[in-house]
């Protein structure tokens, strides 16, 4: 997990008066320590992508179109909790992920876009293409349900 991710995630939650506090990985003795942190951090932000989602959606895009770039994974989080904001930028920032390498990352914009799909006949067309294009099978597969949902 990047640094600059957590610390971006950090003082944001900081800044909001969130309980969370950053994991430190600079006294963890084993491989296995690590792991247990950035999987109790990761489950964390879950929670913290999603109250930012339906209460800041503003922070929450500014984290995914600067800092969370450095972590796909938590870029991918992120994504996936946007389905809860309601703010008209969401879909725009969505989209943009459609085109990130990680085939992770695109499967959680699309989910991300469920709520936005039938807004907007460009937002249609796009993921309709993904669904024809997408290398990745499975992030074409999610393109498709998501089409076939209404």
């Amino acid at each position: 997990m990047s640094e600059l991710a957590i610390t971006g995630l950090g003082t944001l939650i900081e800044q909001r008066g969130l309980r969370a506090a950053r994991p430190s990985t600079n006294s963890m003795a084993s491989d296995t320590a690590v792991v247990a942190t950035r999987r109790r951090f990761s489950r964390h932000c879950v929670e913290q992508f999603e109250w930012l989602a339906r209460h800041e959606p503003l922070e929450l895009i500014e984290l995914v179109q600067a800092d969370l770039h450095a972590d796909p994974v938590l870029l991918a989080q992120a994504a996936e909790s946007m389905a809860l904001s309601q703010h008209p930028l969401t879909a725009r920032v969505l989209i943009a992920l459609l085109d990130h390498q990680r085939p992770y990352v695109r499967e959680c914009a699309l989910l991300g876009l469920a709520p936005f799909l039938w807004s907007s006949l460009e937002l249609r067309d796009r993921v309709a293409e993904v669904a024809g294009a997408d290398c990745s099978q499975a992030v074409r597969e999610v393109a498709k349900e998501l089409l076939a949902a209404r």
